[in-house]
């Protein structure tokens, strides 16, 4: 397995925080100088080493996910219809229904679920096997029942899905291997 290192860049900006911004693709440092961009990249190195491990190590699924990501993924349409219907599906066992729910290209996550009840979900989750787009829509559901990522939240998505670290990182390796295609 080759080591695949992200690409760095920094983007310029009057910014009163200079931070990083870790993508599949690229590592970004967003600051005003080269002089503050050291310094921010030096401050988040950790994070960025674990990034590339993480990448590593899903490489090789990566490679062969990449193969099989469909060409031809579900319209929009029926994405849309899918993903409704599985929320109608999951709100009677999490005691909730979202507010709003939008679908937005996203590059670093499957979903979110806001303060406000609206729930966010990938535009890019239209490649994935249906399975996967079930765990994803219920697991922002759940976040009507628990806010965090804490015993009990996995203890549930356990129970219904199977071992949550080997989904995600299926669900890690598909997102590099979608973009990596487009």
């Amino acid at each position: 397995m080759s080591k695949r290192r992200l690409p760095y860049k920094v983007v310029y900006r009057k910014v009163k925080h200079p931070r990083i911004k870790i993508t599949p693709q690229e590592i970004i440092v967003i600051a005003p100088s080269d002089e503050v961009a050291k310094m921010v990249y030096e401050k988040y190195k950790k994070k960025i080493d674990d990034r590339q491990k993480h990448i590593k190590s899903v490489e090789d699924e990566i490679a062969r996910l990449s193969k099989q990501v469909s060409i031809n993924p579900m319209s929009m349409t029926e994405f849309r219809e899918y993903v409704l219907s599985k929320i109608e599906e999951y709100a009677p066992i999490v005691g909730n229904r979202p507010n709003k729910v939008l679908f937005r290209l996203m590059r670093t996550r499957w979903g979110s679920n806001s303060s406000k009840g609206n729930i966010t979900i990938n535009t890019l989750a239209r490649y994935l096997p249906k399975h996967l787009i079930d765990y994803i829509v219920f697991h922002e559901m759940l976040h009507f029942v628990y806010r965090n990522h804490n015993k009990a939240f996995w203890r549930v998505i356990d129970e219904l899905f199977g071992d949550h670290e080997k989904i995600h990182k299926k669900l890690s390796s598909y997102l590099y291997a979608i973009q990596e295609r487009k």
